[in-house]
């Protein structure tokens, strides 16, 4: 875990890198791991974007939260693309608890579906 943290503040602190920005994250805010994924050849690009179209995403997750209840851990994970525009009704549903009960479905999202139709 430290050679994690040492190479991923080395990033960070590396301004001749290309990055939009780094910022803090109040983890308190969150309950769930953020996780960054970076791909430097061909294979993990492939996997990555084969791991983010949208059926193999759900499909993804639903395997995890079974492996999760299996082990009786009492998390559940949820998934889901967003895009600036879904930002203030993502954290509304958070806050009123219809993202728990998968009652959010952001703008990107719906493109992605009616792109699969």
């Amino acid at each position: 875990m430290k050679l994690k943290t040492e190479i991923l503040n080395a990033v960070i602190e590396d301004e001749s890198l290309p990055k939009s920005s780094s910022k803090e994250i109040n983890s308190f805010i969150f309950k769930t791991p953020l996780d960054l994924v970076f791909t430097k050849g061909e294979p993990e690009r492939k996997f990555i974007e084969h791991l983010c179209k949208s059926e193999n995403a759900k499909l993804h997750f639903e395997n995890l939260n079974l492996e999760l209840k299996t082990k009786k851990i009492k998390e559940l994970c949820h998934f889901h693309f967003l895009s600036p525009s879904s930002y203030i009704v993502f954290f509304d549903h958070l806050k009123n608890g219809k993202l728990l009960e998968d009652k959010f479905t952001s703008e990107l999202e719906l493109l992605l579906l009616a792109e699969d139709e």
